[in-house]
C-alpha cells in the first residue's frame, strides 16, 4: 500500500506542478500582450500627434499665404472706415450758400 500513497503523492504533485505553469503561463502571456498592445498604441499616439502637428504647419502656412497678399487692401479698407467715422467739422446747423 506505500507504493501506492507514492504514487498518489507524486501524480498529485505533478498535476500541482502542471496547473501551477499553466497558470505562470497565462499570466506571461496576458502580461507580453498588455505590453505589446500598449507599444502599439504608444506608436499610434506619436503617428497622430506628428499628423496633426504636421497638418496643422500645413494649414498655418496656406493661411499665411492666404493672408499675406491681402494685408495692404486690408490698411486700405481700415483708413476708409475711419475716414468715413471720423467726426467732420462742418457745423450742419450754418448754411454756407
Amino acid at each position: 500500500m506505500e507504493v501506492s500513497a507514492v504514487v498518489r503523492l507524486r501524480t498529485v504533485s505533478a498535476a500541482a506542478a502542471l496547473a501551477a505553469a499553466v497558470a505562470v503561463w497565462a499570466v506571461v502571456r496576458r502580461d507580453r500582450r498588455l505590453r505589446r498592445q500598449l507599444a502599439r498604441e504608444r506608436v499610434e499616439h506619436r503617428l497622430t500627434d506628428g499628423c496633426l502637428i504636421r497638418d496643422l504647419d500645413a494649414f498655418r502656412r496656406r493661411l499665411d499665404g492666404l493672408v499675406a497678399p491681402r494685408a495692404p487692401a486690408d490698411d486700405v479698407v481700415l483708413a476708409r472706415d475711419e475716414a468715413l467715422v471720423r467726426p467732420t467739422r462742418i457745423d450742419p446747423t450754418t448754411d454756407d450758400d
